[in-house]
C-alpha cells in the first residue's frame, strides 16, 4: 500500500477572504513572488527590468518557434501535471512574455545558489480552439528558507522580514491560488466540447515537490468543501537512499539499533522509486529513461531543487494582457507617467485597458468614463488603498500591507507610516506642480475635482514664489479650460469661491471652484482674490488732476487717520469700479482713492462720501495705535475734512485751523459743516 501523501487545508469554496480578489489580483502573487525574489537577492526596493513580448500579432509559425526556444532557455517552466500539458500540446502557444536574466555575479543574498545566472519568467499562453488562457511562472533561484511549506501553509512566508520584497504572512500565496482554482472551475463550466487532454486547474513545483489541489468532502451535511493541496515529493533518490530514507520514516526515532533491509522491503522502494521516475518524466522533470530499471536521472535531469514554477491552465479566454497584469506596476507601463525627482512617489494615468477585461470593452469605457484610480505600493496594486481620485499613484516609501493583500493597514502602529505617505504625496504634488507641466494640469483635475479630507486638495500644501505660481497658474488656467471648452481663448478665467459681480465688472470669466481648489490657487501665489485684483488695479491707476476739493479733504482726514503716509502719497486714482474706495500700498506707505462718488448726486452739496471713506481708510491702515485710539480718529479726521473743530482748548474756546478752503465744485462752503438732508 503507497503511503499517505502530506496534505495542507486551506479555504472553504468561495470564502469571504476572496471577496477582493479577481483575477489580476490572483496573478499579481505569482509576478510578486518571482520580482520579490529578485529585490531580495539584488537588495534593491525597486526593479522592473523586464525583457516584453507580444507575441498576439505573430504568426502560429512564430509563435510555435517561441514556445520551443522558451522549452530550451526554461526547462523548469513547463513542468507538473499543468504545465506539462502546455508542453506537449501544440494548440497551446505563447501569447505575451516577461523574462529577465540577471547575472550571477550580481546577486548579493536570499538565494541559495549564487553560482548562477537567476532567471524569471511570466508567460501567457493562448489556446487556439478554445477561449482560454494560462499562466506559466518560473525562477530558478529559492530562498535559502524556503520550501514547500513557505507556499502551503497559511501565515508562513520568506519575506516577512525583508526590506526588499513586499509583504508579510504568507496568506497571499494561498488566498490567490484558491482563487485561481475556483475560477478555472467556472470557466470549465462555460466551455463546451472540452477536449479530454485538456485539463483546467492550478499547480505549482517547489523544487522536486509538485503540489495540486483538490476538494475535500464535507464530513457533515451542515459543512462546506474545503480546498486542499497535496504533496507529490518526487525528489530523485538512488535506491539506497530512497531505502534509508524511508527505513529512517518507518524506524522508531529513539532507536539507537541500524536498520536492516530485508529483500521484499528492497523490492518495495524500488517499485516506489520507478514510479517517482515515471513521474517526473510524466511531468516532464526529466528527459525519457531508456531503461527502465534505471533508477538515477544523471544526464536526464531537466530541474533543479531550487526552481519554482506555477501554472494555471483555464483563465478566462477575453482577459487580455494588460488587464491580467495590471496589479503590478511596470509590467505593461502606461502611457502616461511621472516620476517626481527625489520622491518616492510616482503619478500615473490608469490606461483604459488596466480596468477592463477586453479590448471592446476598453475602447466603450474610453468613451464614456475615464478608469478609476489605482494605489500601487511599491509596483503592487492594492484594492482597497489610501484614498485617490482621478490620478493614480504608485508609492516606493514604506506601507505595511494587510494579510491578504487587499488593504493598507492603518492600525495605531501604522499611523506613522500613513502620515509619512501623505507628506511625501503633499510634497511629490507640490514639486509636480512645479516642475512637470504636463503632471500639473493632472493634479490640477484632480484638485478641481475633489475635495475629500484625504485628497490632493486637501493634502497639497504650495510655497509661495514667482516661479511656482507661474507654474500653478499654467496648470490650472490649462485644467479649467479643459473642463470649461466653452470659455472663449482670449477670455482670462478668474476662479472664484462663489459668485462675484465684482469679475464681471473686471472683465474676467468668472469659475466657481470648490473652498479647498481655491486654498491652492490661492497659497500658491497662481491666482488672487477678484478684490485683491482690483486693489491692484486701483494701484496701478494714474493719479487724477482735476478732483482738487476732493484731494483737500482727504488731505485733511488723513493727516488724523494716517499721520503716518505723507501728504503727498495720499491721491485720488482714475478708477472706476465697484470697489475698492481706497487701497493702503504698505509697502510705499501709499493711500490711493478711487474717485469720490457722492452719496446722493442729484443734492449739489452732498458730502456723505466723506465719511466711509475716513472710516474704510481707518481700517487698512495699520500702526501701532490701539482700538480705541483709531476709533477716536475716525471721528476726529471727519470733522478735520469737514473743516470742523477737532479739539478744544482749556479754556473751552474753539480751536479753529483757519483753514480757508473755497467752495468744492458742487458750490458748497467747504469751511461749513453740511449733511444731506
Amino acid at each position: 500500500m503507497a503511503p499517505r501523501k502530506p496534505t495542507y487545508d486551506w479555504k472553504t469554496r468561495d470564502c469571504a477572504e476572496l471577496d477582493g480578489f479577481d483575477v489580476p489580483f490572483a496573478l499579481k502573487e505569482y509576478v510578486q513572488n518571482v520580482q520579490g525574489q529578485v529585490l531580495k537577492a539584488l537588495m534593491t526596493r525597486e526593479w522592473c527590468a523586464w525583457k516584453r513580448e507580444d507575441m498576439r500579432k505573430e504568426t502560429p509559425k512564430n509563435r510555435e518557434l517561441r514556445k520551443a526556444s522558451l522549452i530550451s532557455d526554461y526547462p523548469g517552466l513547463l513542468t507538473g501535471p499543468h504545465g506539462a500539458q502546455i508542453r506537449r500540446l501544440t494548440a497551446w502557444q505563447p501569447w505575451y512574455i516577461l523574462s529577465s536574466r540577471i547575472p550571477f555575479d550580481s546577486l548579493r543574498q536570499n538565494s541559495r545558489n549564487l553560482s548562477k545566472d537567476l532567471q524569471i519568467a511570466l508567460v501567457l499562453w493562448r489556446h487556439t480552439t478554445l477561449e482560454i488562457t494560462a499562466l506559466s511562472a518560473y525562477n530558478n533561484h529559492l530562498d535559502r528558507n524556503a520550501k514547500f511549506s513557505t507556499f502551503t501553509v497559511d501565515g508562513a512566508s520568506t519575506s516577512r522580514q525583508s526590506d526588499y520584497a513586499v509583504g508579510e504572512k504568507g496568506k497571499g500565496f494561498i488566498l490567490a491560488t484558491q482563487f485561481l482554482q475556483e475560477h478555472t472551475e467556472k470557466v470549465f463550466k462555460s466551455l463546451s466540447d472540452v477536449p479530454k487532454d485538456v485539463k483546467l486547474g492550478a499547480s505549482f513545483r517547489v523544487g522536486h515537490q509538485i503540489g495540486t489541489l483538490r476538494w475535500k468532502d464535507p464530513k457533515y451535511d451542515d459543512t462546506e468543501e474545503v480546498l486542499y493541496a497535496v504533496l507529490d515529493d518526487l525528489t530523485p533518490w538512488s535506491l539506497d537512499g530512497y531505502m534509508d530514507k524511508k527505513g529512517n520514516d518507518d524506524s522508531d526515532s529513539d532507536s539507537s539499533q541500524p536498520v536492516t533491509f530485508t529483500e521484499k522491503f528492497r523490492t518495495q522502494c524500488s517499485k516506489a522509486l520507478n514510479k517517482i521516475y515515471d513521474d517526473r518524466v510524466r511531468f516532464r522533470m526529466d528527459a525519457q529513461r531508456e531503461d527502465k530499471n534505471l533508477l538515477s536521472n544523471v544526464g536526464r535531469k531537466q530541474v533543479s531543487s531550487d526552481e519554482v514554477a506555477i501554472t494555471v491552465v483555464g483563465i478566462d479566454g477575453s482577459f487580455q494582457p494588460e488587464y491580467l497584469f495590471r496589479a503590478i506596476y511596470g509590467i505593461i507601463p502606461p502611457e502616461r507617467a511621472w516620476r517626481v525627482p527625489d520622491s518616492p512617489v510616482q503619478f500615473f494615468m490608469a490606461p483604459e485597458n488596466f480596468g477592463t477585461p477586453n479590448a471592446s470593452a476598453a475602447a466603450a469605457q474610453s468613451r464614456a468614463t475615464p478608469p478609476s484610480a489605482l494605489f500601487y505600493s511599491r509596483d503592487q496594486l492594492v484594492p482597497s488603498g489610501l484614498y485617490l481620485n482621478k490620478i493614480s499613484i504608485n508609492y516606493h516609501g514604506t506601507l505595511r500591507i494587510t494579510a491578504d493583500r487587499v488593504a493598507i493597514r492603518q492600525d495605531r502602529d501604522d499611523l506613522v507610516t500613513v502620515y509619512t505617505y501623505r507628506r511625501e504625496l503633499a510634497r511629490a504634488a507640490d514639486l509636480g506642480f512645479r516642475t512637470i507641466p504636463e503632471l500639473g494640469v493632472h493634479l490640477a483635475l484632480d484638485v478641481l475635482s475633489d475635495e475629500h479630507s484625504e485628497s490632493l486638495s486637501c493634502l497639497v500644501k504650495p510655497t509661495n514664489d514667482a516661479d511656482g505660481a507661474k507654474a500653478y497658474r499654467a496648470a490650472f488656467d490649462a485644467a479649467l479650460r479643459e473642463l470649461h471648452p466653452e470659455i472663449p481663448l482670449n477670455m482670462q478665467i478668474q476662479p472664484t469661491k462663489s459668485d462675484n459681480g465684482l469679475i464681471n465688472e473686471l472683465g474676467l470669466k468668472a469659475v466657481t471652484v470648490s473652498w479647498s481648489a481655491w486654498r491652492i490657487m490661492h497659497d500658491s501665489g497662481a491666482y488672487l482674490d477678484a478684490k485683491d485684483l482690483a486693489r491692484k488695479m486701483l494701484l496701478d491707476r494714474p493719479i487724477v488732476h482735476d478732483a482738487a476739493s476732493y484731494l483737500i479733504r482727504l488731505h485733511l482726514a488723513m493727516s488724523v487717520v494716517a499721520p503716518g503716509v505723507p501728504e503727498e502719497n495720499v491721491t485720488i486714482r482714475d478708477y472706476g469700479l465697484s470697489v475698492p474706495d481706497v487701497v493702503f500700498d504698505q509697502e510705499n506707505n501709499v493711500l490711493a482713492f478711487a474717485r469720490p462718488r457722492p452719496k446722493h448726486p442729484e443734492k449739489k452739496r452732498c458730502l456723505c462720501w466723506l465719511g466711509p471713506l475716513v472710516r474704510e481708510a481707518a481700517n487698512i491702515v495699520k500702526d501701532d495705535r490701539s482700538t480705541e485710539e483709531r476709533m477716536d480718529s475716525i471721528f476726529r479726521g471727519y470733522l478735520k475734512g469737514m473743516n470742523g473743530n477737532t479739539s478744544v482748548d482749556e479754556d473751552g474756546d474753539e480751536n479753529e485751523d483757519g483753514l480757508d478752503l473755497g467752495d468744492d465744485e458742487s458750490g458748497n462752503e467747504m469751511g461749513a459743516l453740511h449733511f444731506c438732508p
